[in-house]
């Protein structure tokens, strides 16, 4: 994809914890300037301290990925300082709990607008910017919830099979551009996602994947060989292997 990610321009939501925060700091060691996106400003000034104490440069944006209008804004911002935008990792997240007789309208639209739409709006917004330049590489982490289903509320699942059909058309629009959409299906990673979730395939944290070994799989991905097309990319720990 890139010969070299140095100079690079990459947006990543769900910046905040776990993989997002793991790739901001990752990818911004190899020089690429990061525009960190997430609910949370404590963790994201956290993140900006942590970068720029090393010299590198980031901007952060503690907002809401289900606001169109704040997604538009953001864009701009970036491409106002970055003059550009080279990569787009759609990672931000979240999953319940409760049962589907539990959850309330507030609670499906949050965990359906927040993965879904909010990376819709990500690429509406930066695509147009990377068709200009005619080139950039999208990244859409789904998961593995992605390819089956599991006896829960079926929110997340139905959130991540729309995400990954949505990246599956924009990858053969977006092709003629020079702008590849890869899709992620991880399994379980030792990530803040898991707090407050109930393992259903892993008996401990050390049966999850980490999240350095993301990082460097985007890496790969980011700087493929010439002839190589990342589409999509299905990994999981060891653990999970009898589920498929």
């Amino acid at each position: 994809m890139f010969e070299s990610l140095d100079g690079k321009v990459a947006v990543i939501t769900g910046a905040s914890r776990g993989l997002g925060r793991h790739l901001c700091e990752f990818l911004s060691q190899k020089g690429v300037k990061i525009a960190g996106v997430a609910r949370g400003k404590k963790d994201l000034d956290s993140l900006k301290e942590t970068i720029e104490a090393k010299g590198k440069e980031i901007m952060v944006f503690p907002m809401d990925i289900r606001d169109y209008d704040a997604v538009r804004e953001m864009t701009e911002e970036v491409v106002d300082r970055f003059k550009g935008i080279d990569i787009l990792i759609n990672n931000a997240g979240l999953k319940s709990e409760m049962t589907i007789e539990e959850m309330t309208k507030e609670d499906i639209d949050l965990e359906l607008d927040t993965i879904l739409k909010g990376s819709i709006y990500f690429t509406r917004h930066i695509a147009p910017v990377m068709m200009k330049a005619n080139k950039g590489c999208i990244i859409n982490v789904t998961s593995t919830s992605s390819l089956r289903g599991l006896n829960s509320n079926g929110i997340y699942f139905a959130a991540k099979h729309g995400q990954r059909g949505f990246a599956d058309s924009m990858s053969k629009y977006l092709a003629p551009y020079n702008i590849h959409v890869v899709t992620l299906c991880p399994g379980g990673m030792d990530t803040p996602f898991w707090d407050n979730i109930e393992h259903h395939l892993h008996e401990s944290e050390e049966q999850l994947m980490k999240v350095e070994e993301i990082s460097e799989l985007v890496e790969l991905i980011l700087m493929g060989a010439k002839n190589t097309l990342f589409k999509q990319v299905t990994f999981f720990p060891i653990s999970e292997a009898e589920y498929w």
